[in-house]
């Protein structure tokens, strides 16, 4: 959220990013979609830093900050280069703007979950790999994947970071000291179920998605919790019913149960922005009080 500017990613159509304005719905869609300047391949990892918004295409490995407001005021994307990875052979995929730097997963290191990156992708630090023992003795690709599907948030002021897994129920909070990550919590709660198959050791269809979205404040973090099961159910894996809420110290001070599920959110005020593309992508307001 931007002002009432609503700011989603597209996954397909000729531009990647809409800007929604709320108290009139009107829409404005913005960065076309291709290889020219001031163009994208692929939206991701979206996010606000600095009043800015954070939209990175790890197909061309550029992230950029974009003054929404203007953007939506004149029609058009007005944007700054502020990360360029082609030259790194430590491309993030998904990540979080965290001061001058990045955090990310890390896909060359197997003893590293995350780690914090400069503008050209430089690794300045890491933190340790997760380290559930039924992952242990998998392929190394797949530890590194596994890894890699992580949700990340840094709290404005950028001294403290907290990264959460996906696959399995694992979370970690770290500060930041210029580029320097110190993790000081960590949750390995519940580890992902294996199966052995054939051609190398899998999820189990009894597997759970956990930790989908997050956003932070410099007081409070917020986790979008999922468990619906990775394979079939009801529920997309990616919908999540409930947030929990922690400080920075990795205390958990309250669960939000949601009436629908979402994919991702955003607090403004006392007031839970979130989208859903269950069953069908809408716009869906909660009061958190």
């Amino acid at each position: 959220m931007f002002g009432d500017i609503a700011a989603i990613t597209c996954s397909n159509g000729d531009h990647n990013l809409v800007l929604i304005d709320l108290p009139t719905m009107e829409q404005r869609r913005v960065i076309h979609r291709g290889r020219g300047p001031g163009e994208m391949i692929i939206p991701a990892s979206f996010h606000e830093s600095d009043g800015k918004g954070i939209l990175y295409d790890p197909n061309m490995s550029v992230c950029v900050s974009i003054d929404v407001e203007e953007t939506y005021n004149t029609g058009e994307a007005v944007m700054d280069t502020i990360g360029l990875f082609s030259k790194s052979n430590l491309k993030p995929y998904y990540f979080c703007k965290a001061g001058e730097g990045f955090v990310s997963g890390n896909a060359l290191d197997d003893g590293v979950w995350y780690s914090y990156f400069d503008s050209s992708g430089k690794v300045l630090s890491n933190v340790r790999a997760i380290s559930f023992p039924e992952i242990q003795g998998t392929g190394l690709d797949f530890r590194r994947s596994l890894m890699l599907s992580s949700v990340y948030a840094s709290s404005p002021d950028a001294r403290k970071v907290c990264v959460a897994n996906v696959a399995t129920a694992a979370l970690s909070f770290a500060d930041n000291n210029g580029g320097v990550l110190t993790e000081y919590k960590r949750y390995e709660i519940s580890p992902p179920i294996m199966i052995s198959k054939a051609y190398g050791t899998v999820f189990s269809p009894d597997s759970k998605d956990y930790f989908r979205d997050i956003y932070a404040t410099n007081d409070k973090v917020y986790l979008l919790y999922s468990g619906n099961p990775l394979q079939g159910g009801d529920i997309p894996s990616y919908e999540g019913r409930y947030v929990v809420e922690y400080d920075w110290d990795g205390r958990v001070c309250r669960l939000i149960e949601l009436s629908h599920t979402i994919s991702s959110f955003y607090l403004q005020g006392d007031n839970l922005i979130a989208l859903t593309t269950f069953p069908d992508t809408k716009i869906l307001f909660f009061a958190t009080e």
